[in-house]
């Protein structure tokens, strides 16, 4: 890269200095056109004569630089009777630019016009047949490289070397325990948050939150208020109240409330991916805006010139509120991905990865990602922006990519090693999303016998493919799968599994028809066919709200059971109204199942039920205010006010009493 972005920039220099000159003589008269012939000056000839060697030299340095491009990947090579033609044809391109060169250098001492033009005229015309002619004449059909060669070199280039491979066994068991069953994905959480005229949706990120000691899987939301401040719900990934709404937790509660209560409650001037540039307060932790001159650095930096007039004792001044901007600037050398929300301690933590890339790589096919052509990516740098304090801290992610390495290396003190990471966040990082995006494209190609990948569509703007969000266990982070079928089978083939178990984990588990499910557009047709889907899907419609489906997703059952798929279907009542859970549809070996809730469905699979009617939520409504009623009781019994409060709350909300009801 070094040496062609050199030459790029010599022969731009030197075609750039040959027409200005060139121009600059036509209006002085040192060049003009005399009876039918060029009249050009000495001295212009001899200038224009050594900037047509500069030419022609830079021109001789890009032809020997081709081979090195071919392979690099920057120039289509993709048969193997072409590679042995471009090569020969830079050797004697090389010969024709030089010869050029001469011509020229001869040219400025002595006027040989016709030989100058008849030698550049054979340096074109010689590169037209070399690039346009030569190659589709001595295509041979054949590879470059062995078909394994290339795709370990695939296998280096996009971070696969350590993937693993595993084939499902055929389940020679029962069922095991319900695995977590996410109810609720990216779309449903942000229209949980309905952008009002108080507040805006921020961010959505699946997580784990420890509460008590216990983790849970959850759906963390980041909404700010009118005042700037930042709320923070983290919502029960597999679990909603029995009319479909949503719960939420508490920090150190490990009970769901039916509300989106908020976890976290930030000030204005926290950091976050919506931030002003700048927040004007009296933090602590701001810059003292208490002398003019500051004042005048500070409106002149930032361009606000309200900091000119008179400000409050005690100003202080935090700019730069964006976390990814904040990252872009420390460590402007990597890509960052948008920054995730995670909890930490009872703090809010941004946590995003950093991808170094490279157009050129050896042989490999390129991937599109972010308007441009991608030979070689990793995501080899963590960043940490904690949302109270500013504080921000870039690491090493990956110590075993040479780029990310070298980089680490240029910018130490800026870029901390490994080992540097706190365990409370190396354990809640999440896999680098936009690599596996890219991972999984690559996959696809033939020569790794996966298959097709069934992509699913984010309905998200601007989100692109959307891997699915699973948790195989309780207590685990949240993982991102992807789904292959061979051309032709409507049967899931292989299923790609990332995940974070202290390192990244990239896994692909083959599966056979006795473990396998149909792919989407199947299995959801499928579920659509049940008996009661009609009655739930006509029931909620005539309630006057909309019926919708989220998308199907795919897992691994823990304990070798299988690959599991689900989809869920939400009814929500007008534009600003919030989804609520009114159908789940499960499938493994083979087996469907359905109900009004993640346990419903379970249980149907099984054949331990069926799917309730409509109509009959009044008495699992007269369960769950049951509970809700025992957890009062206790509370109250045990004077803790607060928990009481809590509950009665909870339990109004499962009656749909509004909280300032008279009776």
């Amino acid at each position: 890269p070094l040496w062609r972005t050199l030459h790029g920039f010599s022969l731009l220099l030197a075609i750039l200095g040959l027409l200005v000159v060139l121009i600059l003589y036509v209006v002085v008269g040192s060049v003009r056109w005399l009876h039918g012939r060029p009249a050009i000056s000495d001295h212009a000839r001899r200038h224009l004569g050594l900037l047509l060697v500069a030419v022609a030299l830079c021109l001789a340095w890009g032809y020997l630089l081709e081979p090195f491009e071919l392979v690099g990947g920057i120039k289509r090579l993709d048969d193997a009777g072409t590679w042995g033609v471009r090569q020969s044809g830079a050797q004697l391109l090389t010969g024709v630019a030089l010869g050029a060169g001469a011509a020229s250098a001869l040219w400025a001492w002595r006027p040989r016009h016709a030989l100058l033009v008849a030698v550049w005229a054979i340096l074109v015309v010689t590169s037209l047949a070399v690039h346009l002619v030569a190659p589709g004449i001595s295509r041979k059909g054949e590879p470059v490289v062995p078909e394994q060669v290339a795709k370990e070199l695939e296998a280096v280039a996009f971070a696969l070397s350590g993937l693993e491979f595993e084939t499902e066994p055929a389940p020679d068991f029962l069922f095991p325990d319900r695995p977590p069953l996410a109810s609720w994905d990216r779309r449903s959480i942000a229209l949980l948050a309905s952008e009002t005229d108080s507040q805006r949706l921020v961010a959505v990120s699946p997580a784990t939150v420890s509460l008590s000691g216990t983790r849970r899987p959850v759906w963390l939301m980041v909404r700010e208020d009118s005042a700037g401040g930042l709320l923070l719900s983290s919502i029960a990934a597999d679990r909603a109240t029995a009319t479909g709404s949503a719960m939420a937790y508490r920090l150190g509660d490990t009970l769901a409330y039916p509300s989106l209560t908020t976890m976290l409650d930030l000030p204005p001037g926290a950091l976050h991916p919506l931030a002003r540039h700048y927040h004007v307060d009296s933090l602590e932790t701001g810059f003292r805006m208490d002398s003019r001159f500051r004042r005048i650095m500070l409106a002149w930096g930032l361009q606000v010139g309200s900091f000119l007039r008179g400000l409050p004792p005690n100003t202080t001044l935090t700019w730069n509120l964006v976390p990814g901007t904040r990252l872009r600037r420390l460590a402007p050398f990597a890509e960052w991905d948008t920054p995730a929300p995670r909890v930490v301690d009872g703090d809010l933590v941004w946590v995003a990865t950093g991808y170094v890339r490279s157009e050129s790589f050896p042989l490999v096919r390129p991937e599109a990602w972010r308007g441009s052509d991608v030979r070689m990516m990793a995501g080899g740098f963590l960043g940490t922006v904690h949302s109270a304090t500013g504080e921000t801290h870039v690491y090493q992610r990956d110590p075993s990519d040479p780029i990310t390495s070298a980089w680490a290396d240029l910018a130490r003190g800026v870029v901390e090693p490994p080992n540097a990471i706190p365990e409370r966040i190396a354990r809640l990082v999440p896999y680098p999303i936009e690599l596996f995006r890219i991972q999984s494209r690559v996959l696809q190609r033939p020569r790794w016998g996966l298959g097709r990948l069934e992509q699913t569509r984010s309905r998200l703007p601007g989100a692109g493919f959307d891997p699915s969000v699973t948790w195989q266990r309780l207590t685990d982070e949240p993982t991102m799968t992807a789904v292959y079928a061979e051309p032709g089978n409507r049967m899931v083939s292989a299923v790609l599994v990332a995940s974070r178990e202290g390192r990244d984990v990239l896994r692909i588990a083959r599966l056979d028809s006795s473990t396998g499910v149909p792919v989407p557009a199947v299995v959801q047709g499928r579920w659509e066919r049940f008996p009661l889907y009609e009655q739930i899907r006509d029931s909620v419609l005539a309630d006057g709200a909309e019926f919708a489906a989220g998308p199907v997703r795919y897992g691994l059952i823990p304990g070798g059971g299988g690959v599991l798929a689900t989809q869920a279907y939400f009814g929500r009542r007008g534009a600003s109204g919030r989804p609520q859970l009114a159908w789940m549809a499960v499938g493994a070996r083979g087996r469907l199942g359905a109900g009004r809730n993640p346990v419903e469905a379970w249980t149907n699979l099984l054949g331990e039920s069926a799917p309730e009617p409509p109509g009959s939520a009044p008495l699992t409504r007269f369960e769950e205010a049951r509970r809700w009623m025992m957890r009062a009781d206790s509370a109250l019994r045990a004077g803790r006010w607060e928990e009481f409060g809590r509950a009665f709350e909870s339990l109004r909300r499962v009656f749909g009493v509004r909280s300032d009801s008279g009776g």
